[in-house]
């Protein structure tokens, strides 16, 4: 499941493009798929996911798992699933 429901916020499933030439978020398909400026160096990708999905979402983000991989889960603090989805459909 992308988007699944916990106690105090949601987890996002996402698949990341590193060095993909801009900043991107598309939820298709019940995938989200983002895309990042940033190569997979130093954290820097990651930290381009989190600061682009805090601007999207207007909430806490942070990477719970896959911080060195393609596929990671992001929590994203006090939202809801539909809030979520709507916010990224939209962008």
């Amino acid at each position: 499941m992308t988007i699944r429901q916990v106690q105090n916020g949601v987890i996002l499933d996402v698949k990341v493009r590193p060095g993909s030439g801009g900043f991107s978020v598309k939820l298709e398909k019940g995938e989200i798929t983002v895309t990042t400026k940033s190569p997979p160096e130093g954290g820097k990708a990651n930290q381009e996911i989190v600061k682009g999905l805090m601007k999207i979402l207007r909430r806490d983000v942070r990477i719970l798992h896959g911080l060195q991989s393609r596929h990671k889960e992001i929590f994203v603090a006090g939202a809801s699933t539909q809030e979520v989805e709507i916010l990224l459909g939209r962008k």
